[in-house]
């Protein structure tokens, strides 16, 4: 026979055990979750590493680079941006762009860039810290800043602050800069 509190000492330490299995699983489905939150896969081919660059067929995934700023990429193909707003690759000083670009002698056609009130610096880079970039042709690139972003110190089609790197092979065709 059984004593009754040692039943209901039994059930504590099963409820016990229980709440900290389900404590257990919530703690591993939202750090999951949370994971693939913020990991963002890229969408075109390749790995991002200086072997196997990840390919940018178009101005999506152009736009994408923002979310891996130390890999390494490569044009594939002629890339229209059809003049809508895109956000800098590396918009802050804190977090420049570090990877590499190499644009295959491609062109990046009609990138328009447009400046917010908190921007630092704009172009299709704003801010590249020992990045190389290479072989790129821009035709119709427009930044535009308004009076209102009154931190911008620096403006530019493909890069608005460089710190160490190198650039090379740049062509820019029918550039419109616009500060008003």
């Amino acid at each position: 026979v059984v004593s009754v509190p040692r039943v209901m000492h039994n059930r504590r330490r099963l409820l016990y055990l229980l709440v900290n299995v389900l404590l257990s699983i919530a703690v591993i489905v939202m750090t999951t979750l949370t994971m693939a939150r913020f990991a963002k896969a890229f969408s075109g081919g390749g790995s991002g590493t200086v072997a196997d660059p990840y390919q940018v067929a178009d101005c999506t995934q152009l736009q994408e680079m923002r979310d891996n700023l130390a890999a390494n990429y490569a044009l594939t193909q002629y890339i229209e941006c059809n003049g809508t707003g895109f956000e800098p690759i590396g918009s802050s000083s804190s977090q420049p762009f570090t990877g590499s670009l190499d644009g295959r002698n491609y062109t990046i056609g009609n990138l328009t860039i447009d400046a917010d009130v908190s921007s630092e610096a704009i172009g299709l880079f704003a801010f590249t810290q020992s990045a190389t970039i290479k072989n790129i042709q821009l035709t119709s690139p427009r930044a535009t800043a308004s009076s209102s972003a009154t931190s911008l110190a620096s403006m530019g089609t493909l890069i608005g602050s460089m710190s160490g790197g190198s650039v090379s092979d740049i062509r820019a065709l029918s550039v419109d800069l616009t500060s008003y």
